[in-house]
């Protein structure tokens, strides 16, 4: 395996609008993509489809794990999506990936809170983090 080459914030920001401004891809292509990749590894690492629950927050990065959660469930997993906030407070992006997550079978859960994590993550044999992307500035 080659070298890998891993931007920080700043730089994959700059790449992301790059490719939306100057290359025409949509943003919702960008968001595929990315999930076609991590749900590529997933199934890689772990062959056999089991229990897989994939937290989100309500950004884009939310948006990319909303993504992987239907397209692990459509190769036979049991995927749970957690998102940590209202569906109503999604926007662009997220907004039809939560729907198309929804469409495809995915449990869907919203404005879970500590104790529903703990239920959730007890039956996982995956868990997926898909909370914070590049915007986060502040400290976890």
């Amino acid at each position: 395996m080659g070298d890998m080459y891993v931007l920080n914030a700043d730089q994959m920001r700059a790449a992301d609008a790059h490719a939306i401004d100057t290359l025409k891809i949509p943003s919702l292509q960008l968001m595929e993509n990315a999930a076609t990749q991590v749900t590529r590894v997933i199934c890689e690492t772990y062959p056999e489809p089991d229990r897989v629950v994939i937290v989100c927050g309500k950004g884009n990065n939310g948006g990319d794990g909303m993504a992987v959660a239907r397209m692990l469930q459509e190769r036979g997993w049991n995927t749970s999506l957690l998102l940590l906030a209202s569906s109503s407070d999604l926007k662009n992006d997220p907004a039809t990936n939560w729907k198309r997550a929804i469409e495809t079978g995915v449990h869907c859960f919203e404005n879970i809170g500590p104790a529903d994590l703990q239920v959730h993550f007890s039956e996982a044999k995956l868990l997926v983090d898909a909370l914070f992307g590049t915007v986060l500035s502040k400290s976890l």
